[in-house]
Formats: structure tokens, sequence, C-alpha cells
């Protein structure tokens, strides 16, 4: 059975229209009119849904840009591609320059400067007057541009093209890498804000308040759970993980987060062991020392430990066996300790 939202109104009628009497409403002890239900179709429903959506959609839409908005992006979108290779002395602003007059250049044009600075070397004693003339006609027969054998003006032409990109060339690959570069860096602008979310959620899941450690000796519970985390601690936490390898698995699997986030919060997990190792150890130590005191050893009551590992307490009293427990105790304990890590 499918049921279809109601809609309540009033419909501004008197007891005689079609509100109905309002009999209904004073038997429930209350005075005035009682709505009237309408009941929507299937099909009225669905043109609801879709007129919401259309509406969102429209809501939603960025307006589109006029050419001269695109115009000024592309512009600003230059400008800082330049000032980036300059800054990072990828490309000097008179390459830019070169580059731009090389990329708008026919290849004829392009390959024509080289061979003429290369044809006045050769011919030193030609007239000023005559140069031009001479050697436009030397560069159109070394070419075969006036050919009237269409196959081999198209293979003069072929070699023009390519020797005119053996011109180009050394600026363009520089531009294209120093393009790759800025684009990169773009990506990581758009990218960053949303992986530092990320980041930042993980370690507010996977951080806790204080570290718990539990195990036990023979029948004995022991918790350790005063080893606490400040503030500073999980900014420290953050600096050692928001780092470059972590951004880069963040990037490469977009669709793997769960992943990514899991294996980022297993080396979280390592970390905090290893970082607190010491003051759980410290403790755990001295719950096996409590333990063994309790079990008839009064190391650590009587005197200080460090003294009873010798095996001799003050007075030259021997209490070899408590101190051999506490030690098997604290042994074991840093076992546990030591595999979980």
């Amino acid at each position: 059975m499918i049921l279809f939202p109601r809609f309540m109104y009033e419909d501004g009628a008197g007891a005689e229209g079609a509100g109905g009497s309002g009999g209904a409403a004073n038997e429930g002890g209350q005075g005035g009119e009682a709505p009237a239900a309408v009941t929507m179709t299937a099909a009225e429903v669905q043109e609801l849904a879709d007129l919401r959506a259309f509406k969102a959609s429209i809501a939603e839409k960025e307006p589109e840009k006029t050419p001269e908005e695109i115009a000024k992006l592309a512009e600003k979108e230059k400008g800082e591609f330049i000032k980036y290779s300059v800054d990072e002395g990828l490309m000097k602003v008179d390459d830019f320059h070169a580059y731009e007059n090389l990329k708008v250049k026919a290849d004829r044009d392009l390959v024509y400067e080289s061979f003429l600075t290369n044809w006045k070397e050769e011919n030193p004693d030609v007239e000023p007057d005559e140069i031009e003339a001479r050697a436009k006609a030397d560069f159109e027969d070394e070419y075969k541009l006036n050919s009237s054998n269409d196959k081999t003006k198209a293979r003069g032409e072929a070699r023009l093209a390519r020797e005119a990109a053996e011109v180009r060339k050394p600026l363009q690959t520089t531009y294209e890498k120093a393009q790759g570069a800025f684009k990169e860096l773009q990506s990581i602008r758009q990218t960053y804000p949303k992986y530092e979310k990320f980041m930042d959620d993980l370690i507010k899941e996977t951080v806790p308040e204080q570290i718990v450690f539990k195990t036990k000796e023979g029948e004995e519970d022991i918790v350790i759970d005063d080893v606490k985390l400040t503030e500073e601690d999980k900014k420290e936490i953050a600096k050692q993980f928001k780092n470059d390898k972590n951004f880069f698995a963040f990037t490469k699997n977009a669709d793997k987060l769960d992943s990514v986030k899991a294996a980022i919060a297993k080396k979280i997990d390592g970390y905090l062991k290893v970082k607190y190792f010491d003051k759980v150890n410290e403790a755990v130590y001295n719950a096996a020392k409590g333990i063994g005191v309790s079990k008839g050893s009064n190391v650590g009551a009587e005197a200080p430990f460090a003294i009873v590992r010798g095996g001799q307490l003050p007075g030259g009293e021997s209490k070899v066996s408590g101190t051999k427990e506490v030690e098997d105790n604290d042994f074991a304990l840093r076992q546990k300790i030591n595999a979980g890590r």
C-alpha cells in the first residue's frame, strides 16, 4: 500500500461551505472549523518533486560568465603563471615574450631568420641593397618552395616544418615544464583543503583523549589509564601525519579513501604506542611491583628498588625471592607491551 502525503489547509468557508459544519471538532471539546484534508495523487507528488528539484538546480547553478569575464580570468591566470615561473626560476619574463613570438610566427619566417644569418656570413661581399633579394631567392631554392613539382615542394615544406619545430623546441620544452608545475600547484590548491578536513576528521576520530592499556597478570587485572593527551600532543600528531606521502595517497586513491583512512589510522596507533611507551611501561612496572608486594615482597615499600635488585636489603638481609618475582612480572609485562607495538 502506498501512502501519499496529506496537505492540510483552511478553505475559508463557513459552516455551510465546503469546509463542513465543524461538528467533529466540537466533539473534541474545541471550537472552530476543522481544516479540510486534501490527498495528492502520485502524479501530483512527482510533479511537486520535479519542481523542487528544478528550483534547486537553478539556485545552485552559477551564472554563465561573459566573454569579457572569461578573458579577464584568463589574463589573471596567465599573470599568476608568469609570476610563479619567475619566482621558482623556471622561466624569465623575456623567455615568455620570446616563446609568444615563436608560437605565432610562421614556419617559413622562423626558418628564414636563421637561414639569413648564416647566408650573410657565407656571402660577406654582397652589397647591402642586394642581400634581401638574393637571400630570399637562395632560400626558396634551398627549400624547393618554387618548384613546379608538387611532391618536391611538399618535401621542402615538410623540411621547413621540422626545422621550425627544432627552433621552437628548447623554449617550448621549458614552457611546458613550467606550465606542468603550475597546473600541479593549482591542483594542490584545490585539493588541499579537502585533504586537511579529511586528516582533521581522521585525527579527531583516531587520537583518544587518553591512552588506556589493559593486561592481566595471573588473576590480577592491570589497567593503565592515566596517560592523557594534551592539545599540544594532538597538534604534534597532526604535524607528523599531514605529510606529502599521505597527501599523495589521498589524491591518488580518491575512490578508496576508506582504505587510506584505515592505513593512516594504523600508523597513528603505532606512533602513539612508540611515543608513550616509556610512560605506559613505567606505569606497568609500578603496577607489577605492587603485585609483587601484595604477594609477599616488600620491595619498594621498605627500601629503594634499585638497591634491592642486587638481592640485598639494608643491613644485609636477603630478599631475593621477592625481588625475582617482581622482576619476572616486570619482564612479562614488558614483553606484552612490546608484542602490541
